[in-house]
């Protein structure tokens, strides 16, 4: 295992993380609201009543439009894996993923130059 951390690296998961995160600038509206949407109704799935949860699910629009029930017909990871592959695709120079030097994993930010993975430090 890595540096102090115990959290097993999943490339597929930090790159579809790191885009989503960084990347959003890169995407088109469709995508971005859909992407909303994904996001209030994973707060939904967590809700502790079920009165909020029928809010959020209300407030993520997936029974009224189209467009997002469509779009995550097939589950919120693979809508982001899609968005990803096409950001990635499309712009492979504006996405620039920060890798360590070291371990070549991806790092947390566009900026950082420590490895959560690893531990190295390139400052």
């Amino acid at each position: 295992m890595g540096f102090p951390y115990q959290k097993p690296y999943d490339e597929d998961c930090e790159l579809t993380h790191y885009v989503w995160c960084h990347c959003w600038h890169l995407m088109t509206k469709n995508e971005l609201e859909v992407g909303r949407a994904a996001q209030i109704l994973e707060q939904a799935a967590v809700a502790k009543s079920e009165g909020m949860k029928k809010a959020l699910t209300k407030l993520s629009r997936r029974d009224e439009d189209p467009l997002i029930a469509a779009e995550l017909r097939n589950g919120i990871d693979l809508f982001r894996r899609k968005v990803r592959e096409r950001v990635l695709r499309e712009h492979p120079t504006e996405a620039n993923i920060n890798r360590c030097p070291k371990c070549s994993r991806i790092v947390r930010t566009p900026k950082a130059r420590h490895c959560y993975w690893c531990g190295n430090d390139w400052h």
